[in-house]
């Protein structure tokens, strides 16, 4: 885990996973960090692995602690 010196956030991550033949490298990057009712947000990350781009990811909104119906919870019948 990479933590930015200026902000004490997360920057990034590596670990290795499994891959095809052997093990791979993943590393994940984080940025574009917002305040969200007190908390702090990556609104950006992406996932590399073994060099290459695997995933980009962008969050438009994040709420927590949010009211969930509890029609939700119910099985159908």
């Amino acid at each position: 885990m990479f933590l930015d010196a200026a902000t004490s956030l997360i920057s990034r991550m590596t670990y290795d996973a499994p891959g095809a033949a052997s093990r791979v490298t993943v590393e994940e990057s984080y940025s574009d960090y917002r305040t969200v009712k007190g908390l702090q947000v990556a609104f950006k990350a992406a996932v590399r692995r073994g060099g290459g781009a695997l995933i980009e990811r962008t969050l438009r909104t994040f709420d927590f602690n949010v009211a969930i119906d509890p029609a939700l919870f119910v099985r159908p019948s």
